[in-house]
């Protein structure tokens, strides 16, 4: 039923594990960033789906924004299904954040060890 979000989800984690198990570390962290703006980006664009379809802006439900097209692939859609995505990805964004945090301060923590040794 989430398949697009799966997807996107497990692309994600492995872009993660090759970036922070490369062997310049210390440029993980900006490209971490960009994974988590694109994550920014899907979470506030299925938002909007999720508003859109409560307030019956349109005639119908509709996907609305770009993102959203590229991750929901059901044909029906439901005032439901746009509230799970976009619980689904709002954790996930959430939970990616605080990884990239804690990694990038554990990162430094590893970078100021090693000089002064």
């Amino acid at each position: 039923m989430y398949i697009g979000l799966i997807l996107l989800i497990i692309v994600e984690v492995v872009l993660a594990l090759i970036l922070a198990f490369k062997d310049d570390n210390k440029r993980s962290c900006p490209y971490g960033l960009l994974l988590i703006l694109l994550n920014i980006l899907l979470t506030v664009d299925l938002g909007i789906n999720f508003v859109i379809a409560l307030t019956g802006y349109s005639d119908g439900i509709a996907i609305h924004g770009f993102l959203s097209k590229l991750v929901i692939y059901e044909e029906v859609w439901t005032i439901h299904l746009f509230k799970n995505y976009y619980q689904i990805q709002l954790v996930y964004t959430l939970l990616s954040i605080a990884v990239y945090f804690l990694y990038c301060i554990k990162l430094k923590d590893v970078i100021q060890k090693l000089k002064h040794k």
